[in-house]
């Protein structure tokens, strides 16, 4: 991939546009862009349309065969009949879920107006058939401004297939060129159809993986999860920060006694800025010496040579200092003597 000022080319436009780019001067450097899922084999993509000319080379994959020269080789394009019906299509549906960003329609240049009425849709089962009326539109051509050879139309779904829909129901009244008001027949003309994206459960123009998104679904741009994070302890909307109090691997495990209004470590669970008072240790789930209990409040019995009680039951586990006794040590042995 390369971008020049800004712009991403694929290995599917030639080398005459990059030397023609060189020749001027232009710096050129790597850049990792979103891929044109079109193009990838591994998508097992298939495109069909409503109606293809018989004995002619304007069939539906010609939409897809990476050649952008829309000018004078039309036989690189894919035209439906404009005689048939008074809607048309052309749709391309592949085997495995994608993250659609954006799409790069590049019409044939004298007819671009002809697509006034023009609508994009997604869709996830192969035998779908865009009309008017169908559900997941991202994008409709009106007649103000007029369709321009070039089209980029922003999807931002994950789908299994991209629908393009023309239709002359009801007919326009336009100065857009190539519009033919008393003509009821659409067709769609389009010699070259980019689908840029990201596998599913990826976003941005390197790809990366989303966070914990709810059904692995995130923005393509920006990586927010769009229907939340998959668990309630991550941080939305990028769900890719454990929320305060939690950490570990998908944020299972939950930090301890961290100093008030700091956090722990996401990774380790440790408190970088200590601990509150009476807790101790890296992730201060330790009570500090001389206090046991659930909250570390409670305070040790007179254990033998000063040593510490268990953390948890304040039993003096090497015995008890003199006149003291009991498992914690904290029942004096002179009052014993005197009850008795």
């Amino acid at each position: 991939m390369f971008v020049v000022r800004g712009l991403c080319f694929s290995g599917i436009e030639t080398m005459e546009i990059l030397l023609k780019i060189l020749c001027v001067g232009l710096a050129v450097i790597p850049v990792s862009c979103f891929v044109n899922l079109a193009q990838m084999t591994e998508y097992g993509g298939q495109a069909s349309q409503s109606s293809t000319y018989p004995d002619q080379p304007w069939t539906a994959d010609k939409a897809v065969d990476g050649y952008l020269q829309h000018d004078n080789n039309e036989s690189t394009c894919s035209f439906t009949k404009d005689f048939t019906s008074p809607t048309a299509w052309w749709k391309f549906s592949w085997r495995k879920t994608a993250n659609v960003a954006y799409l790069e329609i590049y019409f044939r240049n004298r007819s671009a107006g002809v697509h006034v009425g023009f609508s994009v849709f997604v869709f996830n089962y192969p035998g779908f058939t865009p009309t008017s009326y169908s559900p997941n539109k991202v994008f409709t051509q009106g007649s103000s401004p007029c369709p321009t050879p070039v089209l980029n139309v922003t999807v931002n779904k994950a789908t299994t297939g991209i629908a393009l829909f023309n239709t002359k129901k009801p007919p326009v009244v336009t100065n857009c060129k190539g519009y033919r008001y008393g003509h009821p027949y659409a067709t769609i003309e389009t010699c070259e159809v980019k689908i840029m994206g990201c596998p599913y459960g990826h976003f941005g123009e390197n790809c990366s993986r989303c966070g914990l998104c709810q059904d692995r679904l995130c923005d393509v741009f920006n990586g927010s999860c769009i229907q939340g994070c998959s668990t309630h302890v991550m941080d939305p909307p990028l769900c890719i920060h454990c929320k305060n109090g939690f950490y570990g691997r998908n944020c299972r495990e939950t930090c301890g006694k961290c100093r008030t209004r700091t956090r722990c470590d996401d990774v380790t669970g440790t408190c970088p800025a200590g601990c509150q008072d009476h807790w101790s240790g890296p992730k201060c789930d330790m009570c500090q010496d001389g206090v046991y209990g659930s909250d570390c409040t409670l305070p040790c019995g007179q254990c033998r040579h000063g040593s510490d009680c268990e953390k948890t039951t304040g039993i003096c586990t090497e015995g008890c200092q003199g006149k003291w006794s009991g498992t914690k040590c904290d029942a004096r042995i002179e009052n014993c003597r005197k009850q008795n």
